[in-house]
């Protein structure tokens, strides 16, 4: 298993940390870097490639591209992902291929993927580094500083909680066809017997590895998509949008998401228009 030794104790500069959403999927960038490359994947879902090996990332997965190793990927992300990244300095760390590397009290060693629906905290760190950078406030670079070092250990955590690994690809399954057809709202029965399960099982499995029922996971994801559509497309109708991510009107799209973000899609519109 490809394993990130991270150091840390060791002295971090940050490059960039920042939001991304895909209204239209894109595939990652093949590249090699000097630093390293962190995603969280705040919705949706996307395929990446380090050093030939695959790895599909859902809503809450983490992944780690090492500095200096090669990473990318030949397939677009679904539409309505969003992301937050972080590249950081690689000085004193290291990269294994043995799942089994041995280290000391001041590394840590993580996985390329780590699962993290049953670690809110480390999106709260992502979300702080992100705008933390964003902000020319005294101590900066000690606090991203500070920041990382605890997301590390956060993602430490995560990476050493038990997974039922069945379930988790039986939750994957799930998600695709969810991914696959955003337009639909798709009942646990629907869901259930596409898989050839009973609903009670299929919405188990699937609460196991997401945290979340069936339902709840796929109004979050659609409401966000909305909101992305909101910004990238501010002149499309609300009907319109609507229909897109199956929803019954435009009323009973507002009114979820003024619960989901505390306004209604137009005030969301005004307070986020650059």
């Amino acid at each position: 298993m490809q394993t990130a030794i991270m150091d840390l104790s060791a002295p971090r500069v940050f490059e960039s940390a920042y939001s991304n959403s895909y209204v239209v999927g894109l595939a990652h960038p093949g590249r090699i870097m000097n630093v390293h490359d962190l995603v969280y994947i705040t919705a949706g879902s996307w395929e990446i490639i380090q050093n030939g090996e695959r790895f599909m990332l859902h809503t809450d997965d983490v992944v780690i591209l090492s500095a200096r190793q090669r990473h990318g990927g030949d397939q677009p992300c679904t539409d309505g992902t969003k992301t937050m990244f972080i590249h950081v300095s690689a000085d004193g760390d290291s990269f294994s291929s043995d799942s089994n590397t041995t280290v000391d009290d001041d590394r840590v060693a993580l996985p390329v993927v780590i699962h993290c629906s049953g670690y809110p905290q480390v999106k709260r760190y992502f979300e702080a580094i992100v705008s933390a950078f964003s902000l020319n406030e005294n101590y900066r670079e000690v606090r991203l500083a500070l920041l990382f070092r605890l997301l590390l250990l956060e993602l430490f955590d995560a990476s050493k909680a038990p997974n039922n690994s069945v379930d988790a690809k039986f939750a994957e399954k799930i998600l695709h066809i969810i991914h696959s057809s955003p337009q639909r709202f798709y009942t646990n029965s629907e869901l259930a017997k596409m898989l050839f399960v009973c609903s009670k099982t299929m919405a188990s499995r699937f609460s196991s590895r997401t945290g979340m029922t069936p339902y709840q996971y796929q109004l979050r994801y659609k409401l966000q998509s909305v909101a992305a559509t909101l910004m990238t497309h501010p002149t499309m109708k609300l009907r319109e949008i609507a229909q897109n991510f199956g929803f019954y009107d435009e009323f009973h799209l507002s009114r979820a998401f003024k619960k989901e973000f505390g306004v209604s899609p137009s005030e969301y519109k005004t307070l986020h228009r650059n």
